[in-house]
């Protein structure tokens, strides 16, 4: 398995400790982070085996793209230089994320949830005024709330949020609302006639258990499609809903209008074994788990997004003064401009009605898409074939083939996927040690085909 290990300060005899291991796998890498100006290294016992300068600011995020989707790991994570390249890491894995598998996931999604007729989201904005919203997840402290939850499921607006839904149904509970917005989530659903709060990149197979009326959320912005069909509806080109389904509901809630945003089961923390949401362990390996303390200062496992999100809510609320906000989890996270409350304190409001909004649809959207990268894969084959007939000169230098270029750059599909897929997987297909400017741009154009098929194929 392929693995980028980093140390602190360059040890010659570590780096020849670590020769067998780089030869055993092409992919595996060990890099040791200098930041003493002093010291300079011009050999190493293996290629792959490297001593870095730290001599810029910009050497670490530079080394987080170079070894994009290879895991890192780290001899000392306490030490200071270690926990920045640790913190890069995930950064610009999180925004790599949606390519990861060359963005495949997120255009089945797309075909499919644009198959199906939608209303916007935004035409529901602002319509659920001086009305408490409770946003739940489904974190350990949701059954705690069951009683109060009964008592306000008429008259405070219910959002379940991801595996929420699912807890909140089995409590007896139908939520007015469920948001949903990963592409390929762990957890099963039922199927249920609950207004849905989704994404274009949420898994398809989730959206259609959901009958009744869909609302459509603008996107993160990370997948340039996605705006670029928003566009298309006037929607606005991000919606920002933090780093999960839990904090996407929150966000709903203050968009919808509501006068206060109570958080149940979003605890952002949980225990080896413990159910985080009914029916579902916490099943992943440790190194996923990073520990914490909630807001007891009892240690509990966190995970990188759940800290983001934490820190998310926080600043949220803060920016959102305007509304009451609180939590009932108090072994969870702490979130510090959100108090604990209890739901007892939500004033039972008049009965709550969704009024029936007009309805989209984006079949016509996808036919366009669809039309576009078939345009790419008959380019990308032109132009394989024009470099069959000029090898071994520079196809930028061909005039046959830079005109094919430029007509490729044209399409939408180009525009919107394959380039910035590219952006993303240059950098996988560099590690492979495809030498030249013929390779590079083959390799390239060979990428982009590939894509193609497996669009035309979905």
């Amino acid at each position: 398995m392929g693995e980028v290990h980093c140390l602190y300060k360059w040890d010659e005899k570590k780096a020849r400790q670590f020769e067998s291991w780089v030869k055993a796998n092409d992919q595996r890498f060990v890099l040791f982070l200098e930041d003493d100006p002093r010291v300079l290294i011009l050999q190493t016992p293996h290629p792959r085996i490297r001593c870095v300068s730290l001599s810029s600011p910009e050497v670490l995020e530079k080394l987080a793209w170079e070894f994009l989707y290879l895991p890192f790991s780290y001899e000392s994570p306490a030490e200071q230089i270690l926990q920045k390249m640790a913190s890069i890491h995930s950064e610009i894995g999180f925004r790599a994320f949606d390519y990861a598998d060359q963005g495949l996931q997120l255009l089945e999604n797309f075909k499919s949830n644009l198959s199906l007729p939608t209303c916007l989201a935004k035409d529901l904005y602002g319509k659920f005024q001086n009305i408490p919203a409770i946003v739940c997840g489904g974190g350990p402290s949701l059954a705690a709330c069951h009683a109060e939850l009964k008592r306000l499921q008429d008259s405070a607006l219910i959002i379940g949020c991801g595996a929420g839904v699912e807890a909140l149904l089995k409590m007896g509970i139908k939520p007015h609302f469920a948001a949903h917005v990963d592409p390929a989530p762990l957890h099963r659903f039922t199927s249920t006639d609950i207004p849905l709060f989704y994404q274009l990149r949420t898994a398809a197979d989730v959206v259609k258990k959901y009958k009744g009326p869909r609302f459509l959320v603008s996107g993160t912005g990370n997948f340039p499609l996605e705006t670029w069909v928003q566009k298309k509806w006037d929607l606005e080109p991000i919606f920002d809903g933090g780093w999960t389904v839990g904090t996407f509901g929150a966000a709903i809630a203050l968009h919808l209008g509501c006068s206060s945003i109570t958080l149940a089961g979003i605890d952002l923390a949980t225990s080896k074994g413990q159910l985080y949401a009914p029916g579902v362990k916490t099943t992943s390996t440790a190194d996923q788990f990073l520990p914490m303390k909630n807001r007891d200062g009892e240690p509990v496992l966190s995970r990188a997004d759940w800290v983001l999100a934490a820190d998310w809510l926080d600043a949220y609320a803060k920016a959102h003064s305007d509304r009451k906000w609180g939590t009932i989890s108090r072994k969870g996270l702490e979130i510090p401009s959100i108090p604990l409350t209890t739901l007892e304190e939500i004033p039972a409001v008049s009965k709550i009605s969704i009024v029936e909004q007009p309805v989209v649809n984006g079949q016509a959207i996808w036919k366009e898409i669809e039309s576009s990268f078939q345009r790419c894969l008959d380019l990308c084959t032109k132009i394989l074939q024009g470099m069959e007939k000029i090898f071994p000169q520079n196809p930028a230098e061909n005039g046959e083939c830079t005109l094919l270029e430029h007509d490729l750059t044209q399409e939408l599909a180009y525009s919107q996927v394959l380039d910035p897929l590219w952006t993303y997987w240059r950098h996988v297909i560099s590690r492979h040690n495809f030498s030249g400017e013929f390779g590079l741009y083959l390799n390239r154009i060979l990428f982009f085909q590939s894509i193609c098929e497996k669009v035309h194929a979905l």
